[in-house]
Parts: structure tokens; sequence; C-alpha cells
């Protein structure tokens, strides 16, 4: 179903190219969700090949395609550790959507939430149950209150389905 980025309508044809409400160009949903969050170091193309290895739609992409992607990755995860050297960075807004208000979390709050639970397990899944523990106590070590005596990470698994 196609959406208006401007007035929300959803009345539209699937061949509609424009809003029947306000003119706007129409999008639809699923390349609306790739415009809304796709803005981090995927390319376009990248989600939709990405996209349609999941789906199977399409076979592995060449081996280099994955050493491009780790590339980016590891440059992604140094810029996320130079931010946490400024001073005059909070990046608690960057995480302030996903808190819930008293009236509960809307769609959006949810969907930041589980890209962010989701962030997690690439990085477990990345490191290792050991690796992932001993990286989480490091980063909390760096929290200048805390000692080395203070921290400790335990990941336990208690479901017998393991990936």
């Amino acid at each position: 179903m196609k959406k208006c980025r401007k007035c929300r309508s959803t009345g539209a044809t699937e061949s509609a190219r424009y809003c029947h409400e306000c003119g706007s160009e129409l999008v639809d949903e699923d390349e609306q969700f790739i415009r809304g969050i796709g803005n981090g170091f995927l390319t376009q193309a990248d989600w939709v090949c990405i996209g349609e290895c999941i789906n199977g739609e399409r076979g592995a992409p060449p081996e280099r395609y994955h050493t491009r992607l780790d590339e980016k990755i590891r440059h992604s995860l140094t810029d996320f550790a130079i931010l946490y050297h400024w001073e005059d960075f909070d990046p608690s807004f960057a995480f302030k959507s996903m808190a819930r208000s008293k009236d509960g979390s809307t769609d959006d709050e949810l969907t930041e939430a589980v890209i962010l639970m989701k962030s997690f397990a690439l990085l477990y899944s990345g490191l290792g149950r050991r690796a992932y523990e001993l990286v989480s106590e490091l980063a909390i070590e760096t929290v200048e209150e805390l000692s080395v005596d203070d921290v400790d990470v335990t990941i336990t698994i208690s479901s017998s389905k393991t990936t």
C-alpha cells in the first residue's frame, strides 16, 4: 500500500505516483520504512540486496561485498568510540525516544527499541558469549565512578535453543 509522507493519506491506488489528497510523491510502505531508518552506512542498494538475500530472492553476494560491509561496520564502531570521548556530545539524546512514556510506547519508539536490541544481538553473535561479556565489562569500567571490582557481566542462556 502506498502512503503519502506529507499528509499520511493511504487512499491511493497501487499504480498512483502522487497523492490524490495533496499531490506529493507517493512511496510504498517498504520504501518508506527504508527511507525512514535507512540513513546509516548501508545504501539503499545495500538494503535491497540484503533484503532479497534474507527473503531468498537472491543468492549470496560476492566475497568483496562482505569485505566492504565488514569495513563499514568497523568504521562505524570507531565513530561511536570517538563520540564517547567528546564531552559536549550527550549520547542519551540518541536513545531518548526509546524511553517509554506513561501512555505507552509509540510504534516508532518500539521500532527503535527493536533496532537497538538487534544491534546488541549482532554484537553478541559476532563476538560470542564470553567475548561479549568481556567487552561489556570493559565498556562499563570506562564509567569514571566504577572500578574493575565493581563490574561483573554474565550472560546466562536458559533456553535449549542455540544458534
